[in-house]
């Protein structure tokens, strides 16, 4: 099954399953004659964000599994596609039942990935352990979905990570359901799959002045920015480490030693997920990608496109070293202020060069334009 085929053609269906554990809506896995697998989402609320944050990840080189609304026609070819058997008869009710809920009004299509969560991996015999928090490939991946997310404002997945008065340290998981760890096909190569993807800008953005020692930091417990700053990138990376190999400990109390060693890679580890962070955020950074026309293809609307915007602004300077959150959103909320501090951190022009460039938004612009295609 095709997500670039529209409708989708399903084929003979001979398995329907609803999976538990979906949130805000009703998840469906869909297997037919061939062997082919696809997940379809009943939501609330719409697919944009979504499917919004996947092209994000998408752009970030990050592995996603992909996303698209389901258009009537589709949900018509999969109803079509159903077999007629007892073995389906209950499920196609409740199929049905879905497809009809008001309530429940948007349906999504997902690839399905075939793998576990990083909390059930962490469950297994040690050795898996090592396998899949050594794997630089698979460090290098974690680091592109955490910028990813941090990009989308995401803060449905992982972590982030807050300061109490005497230490910094993990909220824990906010839904560690939306990460899967899978192997290709020689069984090897373990990799981080996002899945269920949110784009949220407003979400962080919102509350930074509420948790002024999180913007100070870089942190804070409903979302983080650390991974578009090298240096607290870095930090994060560590923390997750360290929840890593807790979370790899208390399930595997017979072999604490062996994996106590693993501490000696903690290094490794926050070289290669900040360096990933560090080279999705430059790529989805860069100038002259019209995020603008990218996005609101996805059906963003104007108000959710603001927060974006100042998210983006926001990121630029936490990327350039600025580690005082609450000044940079302050920046960013003040186009004129903005504008000065790119032609100086990014343009280095000087101030006094800087009027006949801020004398309108058509000098700016043709300026930046000028540096992008140069």
């Amino acid at each position: 099954m095709d997500l670039n085929e529209t409708p989708i053609k399903p084929g003979e269906l001979t398995e329907l399953t609803e999976l538990e554990g979906g949130r805000r809506g009703r998840v469906f896995l869909l297997k037919n004659s061939i062997g082919q697998q696809l997940v379809i989402k009943f939501q609330k609320e719409s697919t944009s964000s979504p499917v919004a944050a996947t092209h994000i990840l998408q752009k970030a080189r990050a592995m996603t599994a992909k996303a698209r609304k389901a258009e009537p026609a589709d949900l018509d070819a999969i109803s079509n596609g159903i077999k007629e058997s007892a073995k389906l008869k209950f499920l196609e009710r409740e199929w049905n039942g879905a497809r009809a809920d008001r309530s429940m009004p948007h349906a999504l299509l997902m690839d399905f990935v075939e793998g576990q969560t990083i909390k059930s991996m962490l469950s297994q015999e040690w050795r898996e352990v090592l396998e899949v928090i050594t794997d630089e490939t698979f460090q290098v991946q974690l680091g592109r979905i955490l910028a990813a997310d941090v990009f989308a404002g995401n803060n449905d997945r992982m972590f982030g990570a807050y300061r109490s008065m005497t230490a910094q340290q993990p909220t824990g998981w906010y839904n560690e359901g939306n990460l899967f760890i899978a192997k290709d096909k020689t069984g090897k190569s373990p990799k981080p799959v996002a899945i269920d993807n949110a784009f949220e800008p407003m979400q962080v953005m919102e509350i930074w002045d509420k948790f002024p020692w999180g913007a100070k930091m870089g942190f804070m417990s409903f979302g983080s920015l650390a991974p578009a700053n090298e240096k607290l990138a870095w930090q994060e990376a560590g923390l997750l480490f360290e929840a890593f190999l807790e979370a790899a400990k208390e399930s595997n109390s017979g072999h604490q030693p062996e994996i106590t060693n693993l501490e000696s890679t903690k290094t490794t580890f926050q070289r290669n997920v900040s360096f990933g962070a560090k080279q999705a955020i430059s790529e989805l950074l860069a100038r002259g990608q019209g995020w603008k026309e990218q996005i609101s293809l996805q059906g963003i609307d104007y108000k959710v496109m603001g927060a974006f915007r100042i998210r983006k602004r926001v990121l630029r300077q936490v990327s350039q070293g600025i580690e005082d959150v609450a000044k940079a959103i302050a920046t960013a909320n003040d186009v004129n202020q903005y504008r000065k501090w790119v032609l100086t951190h990014e343009y280095k022009v000087a101030e006094l060069d800087m009027g006949p460039l801020l004398a309108t938004e058509d000098s700016y612009k043709k300026f930046k334009r000028g540096k992008i295609n140069s």
